[in-house]
């Protein structure tokens, strides 16, 4: 199960990072994820020679934040659009 919280916070918080879970810490604005603008479509192709076709993703500069991340973010920019 996954659990995404959104939160407003008037200073930046302090991340601490648990290196086994997590690479890095990815800021961005959160109007990134609002309408379709953003996202885009490409395929995948992974280590074990696998692809994955029409994969919708957004482009972190250079980053691609895709599958269940990028599903939570699109919801999210749904919901602050109307705001």
């Amino acid at each position: 199960m996954v659990y995404p919280f959104l939160a407003c916070v008037e200073t930046l918080p302090e991340f601490v990072l648990q290196t086994s879970e997590v690479a890095a810490v990815i800021e961005y604005p959160l109007s990134h994820f609002v309408g379709e603008a953003n996202q885009k479509t490409t395929s995948l192709t992974f280590a074990d020679g696998n692809t994955l076709d029409d994969v919708r993703y957004y482009d972190l500069d250079g980053r691609i934040l895709w599958g269940a991340t990028a599903m939570m973010m699109c919801e999210i920019g749904e919901l602050v659009e109307g705001l």
